[in-house]
């Protein structure tokens, strides 16, 4: 009978053994699982705070180096030396980055002056030439125009808005009273 109770002392030992080996076994799966986890959590938040930090630091420096693009301390200044609109500050960009000078050297540097002036000078020729000045009321603009294109003793068109045709009538009327024959009566 010791034998059998040794026998099962035996087994016992060998199963808690068994048992203690699988906990183990099981447990360090669960151990190299979890630190499995856990690595992959710290590349994608390390991978995450790269993004994060590269993003701005590389728009920081890509406006930086960019010559072409104006910073808005460079506008202003471009703006205070009298530098306005688009055309005048692509021609600026354009000129600084052709020539390498920078915006205090372009207040005193004679070509890009002429060029500035010969910028302006043709826009404002554009403008005259569409008649879009700004000043003047259209309306009396648009019966100067009718009265032109009509005759002394042409009718006035009837498909006109009454308030034009008013106009027509009284501008007839005052440049019919003004047409004097003589230049003393």
């Amino acid at each position: 009978m010791e034998d059998a109770v040794e026998k099962q002392d035996g087994a016992l030992e060998n199963t808690e053994k068994e048992a203690t080996h699988t906990d183990w076994e099981a447990k360090a799966k669960e151990t190299e699982a979890e630190v499995a986890k856990w690595k992959r959590i710290a590349e994608r938040n390390a991978k995450k705070a790269e993004r994060s930090d590269d993003s701005p630091s590389e728009n920081i420096t890509e406006k930086k180096t960019d010559s072409s693009e104006l910073d808005y301390g460079q506008k202003a200044l471009l703006r205070a030396m009298g530098i306005k609109g688009p055309d005048e500050l692509q021609l600026t960009k354009d000129y600084m980055k052709r020539t390498g000078l920078d915006i205090d050297a372009l207040e005193s540097d004679d070509i890009f002056q002429a060029r500035l002036d010969k910028l302006r000078t043709t826009k404002a020729n554009e403008i005259a030439a569409e008649g879009k000045s700004g000043r003047g009321n259209t309306n009396t603009d648009q019966v100067a125009k009718i009265l032109s294109t009509l005759g002394p003793n042409d009718p006035i068109p009837s498909n006109l808005p009454r308030e034009i045709r008013e106009k027509l009538v009284d501008a007839r009327r005052t440049s019919s009273s003004n047409n004097k024959m003589f230049y003393n009566e």
